[in-house]
């Protein structure tokens, strides 16, 4: 499972956080430990700066392989549905 975390404030030039998981099960998990502050970087400076975020699209079915095909377009805006939606107003 992918998934893509939307910051609701930039950090710096980032705005977004893409993730992997084997399966929905740890996906929660994950989910928790990032809230917490473990596991990404990226994401404890979120928490650490006050910078709430959510996860705003999931690709179940995806590995890793796609997880990396992804980061690698350089656009995950394009993919965040909150990004897309404010940029059709």
């Amino acid at each position: 499972m992918v998934y893509l975390i939307h910051f609701d404030t930039p950090l710096k030039h980032a705005s977004h956080y893409l993730g992997y998981t084997p399966n929905a099960v740890t996906f929660i998990t994950r989910i928790k430990n990032h809230k917490a502050g473990r596991g990404a970087k990226i994401l404890a400076a979120c928490n650490a700066a006050g910078i709430t975020w959510n996860v705003v699209r999931t690709w179940p079915d995806a590995d890793r392989d796609y997880e990396r095909k992804l980061k690698k377009c350089y656009n995950l805006p394009c993919y965040c549905p909150i990004c897309k939606k404010k940029r059709k107003r």
